[in-house]
């Protein structure tokens, strides 16, 4: 008995289904093999630590932030004089703005640092338990990097270009 042409690309049809679904079965079944990444739980990748620590863009007389902060931007503006000065703008964490400033303000007496003028403002309506509290202004004099690669990453650095976009 002779198969008639409108019955011979039907039965391919049905083969090649066939011969997908056993490949997709396949493959779900195998696929907890194939090396899933391992739940952390952490979907945030590791940040390059600021440049405030980290040697790149220091802030003057080695001085150290004592409590916790994230640095928004740190840029050059030019002054009224012609030079330029550092505007490096923080939010700190866990503290009042006055207690802030007051403890910038002895890290950089004891460094003897002279040329900084430190302004906080406390978050209106902020709750009792939140962590960033408020919001720090350091005008700074002008520093330079180090030359190492991570020094001339802006998101590390915060220090963007105005033709970016995201500057957070």
């Amino acid at each position: 008995m002779a198969v008639s042409a409108a019955r011979r690309p039907r039965s391919a049809r049905r083969a090649v289904a066939a011969l997908g679904a056993a490949l997709a079965l396949v493959l779900i079944v195998l696929s907890p093999t194939f090396g899933r990444a391992e739940p952390t739980g952490s979907y945030r990748p590791d940040l390059p630590p600021d440049a405030l620590t980290n040697g790149c863009w220091p802030l003057p007389g080695g001085v150290r932030l004592d409590f916790g902060y994230q640095v928004r931007f740190d840029e050059l503006r030019a002054t009224p004089g012609g030079g330029q000065r550092r505007m490096l703008v923080l939010h700190y964490d866990e503290l009042s703005g006055a207690a802030a400033v007051a403890s910038v303000e002895r890290g950089f007496a004891a460094a003897g640092v002279t040329d900084v003028q430190v302004v906080a403002d406390d978050f209106v309506g902020t709750a009792p338990d939140a962590v960033v509290r408020g919001q720090m202004v350091l005008d700074l004099p002008p520093s330079r990097p180090e030359g190492r690669p991570e020094c001339r990453a802006p998101f590390s650095t915060k220090k963007f270009t105005p033709d970016m976009d995201d500057r957070s």
